[in-house]
């Protein structure tokens, strides 16, 4: 990647490198071992598995009593094993999970432009790819940068996959902003918080190889994944993203929410993803005050107030009192009086539809367009706990 290709020239000469924290990133990968960046992504997953562990437990005595658990699940729900089944347990899973399929999937996002993103398939020994294949310039791109560490020895080979956010050009080429400024990297501290690939990494033979080049099949997690996701149209909604997609990136979605209602571990990251919300609200007030209230400052700071909501409502109602008050302070606290009317908040909510409407309704089935709809997606929400512990009870047997 050559700095021509990762940086772009601004007005005041400086010349700002979209695509370090990328490049760093990847150096990393293949200069620690396996079992390093095994034990790190394990360590900074920690509080997410204790939620987990909670989560369930705390669904025992509904999950008890449904008569479609497997006889497997059943016994191992009522006959100690979710009583026993902790954080640490989860996280001697994820490792395990690891080092049997020779993969790991992280969660700290990186974000870069797209010629960064785009330069780094080019890789001269071609272990690293990126997907999607291409980011557009004109559009935020979420994706993919999938490698191989040691590929060439099959058995120390580990494939790594993390998450990269490619920005669009009229923000990777304001003159002012780059990967280290304070609106980029709470933006990127959102994504990571929000991320939900470790739960990916539980079932990753759920998910082609496309994206994570693991080994050693799971077929039982293969099943899981055809039994819910993929045959179950009349019972849950299916979710069309470009292609034609399963509810299994919708389960992922729905159950790293849920754990973070209901569960001291889970309210922590609630609320620490919160505090970094709100404190975009204050980058961008400094960011529009530092440019005198001009009109270009206004729609950079705007642009990254959306994305912030796009974000939180991966875990959060977008119908709901904390979605309403962020987007409140923000009306209230970026200077803007046309911009943020009443009439501009309505847009702010209608964008948040836009896409991936499905996503919103997995926590408010109610905003779904007919009676059908809300149904198949209650159905969703009331079965999560179940197909989540049909997950982690296989997973606890395996690994015992």
């Amino acid at each position: 990647m050559t700095e021509q290709q990762d940086t772009v020239q601004n007005d005041q000469g400086v010349t700002p490198l979209w695509g370090k924290k990328l490049r760093a990133k990847i150096t990393a990968q293949k200069s620690l071992s396996a079992e390093k960046i095994i034990a790190r992504e394990s360590d900074r997953n920690a509080t997410r598995f204790n939620a987990l562990a909670l989560y369930l437990q705390q669904n025992k005595e509904a999950l008890s009593q449904r008569s479609d658990l497997t006889p497997e699940t059943h016994e191992w729900v009522t006959q100690g094993g979710l009583d026993k089944f902790s954080g640490a347990r989860l996280s001697a899973i994820f490792t395990h999970m690891a080092q049997n399929h020779n993969a790991v999937m992280r969660s700290d996002a990186v974000i870069c432009n797209n010629l960064a993103y785009n330069a780094v398939k080019k890789d001269i020994r071609q272990h690293v790819k990126t997907l999607p294949n291409e980011a557009a310039p004109r559009k935020m791109n979420f994706g993919f940068v999938s490698m191989v560490k040691n590929a060439d020895d099959a058995q120390k080979g580990l494939a790594v996959t993390f998450p990269v956010v490619a920005v669009p050009n009229k923000i990777s080429r304001v003159s002012d902003l780059s990967a280290d400024h304070p609106l980029v990297t709470t933006l990127e501290k959102l994504y990571s918080l929000t991320n939900h690939d470790w739960l990916h990494h539980l079932s990753v033979s759920a998910m082609t190889k496309a994206y994570c080049a693991y080994t050693n099949d799971d077929r039982k997690v293969e099943k899981w994944a055809e039994k819910y996701f993929a045959n179950n149209a009349d019972k849950y909604p299916v979710f069309d993203f470009g292609a034609n997609e399963t509810l299994y990136e919708g389960w992922a979605l729905l159950t790293n929410a849920q754990i973070m209602k209901g569960t001291p571990e889970g309210t922590l990251l609630r609320d620490e993803i919160l505090i970094t919300a709100m404190q975009m609200i204050n980058h961008g007030k400094a960011y529009i005050e530092q440019h005198q209230l001009s009109e270009d400052s206004m729609k950079t700071a705007y642009w990254f107030i959306l994305q912030t909501t796009k974000a939180l409502r991966t875990i959060m109602p977008v119908d709901g009192f904390e979605m309403r008050k962020f987007i409140e302070a923000a009306a209230n606290h970026l200077p803007h009086p046309d911009r943020y009317t009443d009439l501009h908040i309505e847009h702010i909510k209608y964008r948040l539809y836009e896409g991936h409407d499905a996503m919103c309704m997995l926590q408010s089935p109610q905003l779904a367009n007919d009676e059908l709809r809300q149904k198949k997606f209650q159905n969703f929400r009331d079965d999560n706990a179940k197909i989540t512990a049909e997950l982690v009870a296989h997973l606890d047997r395996r690994f015992a």
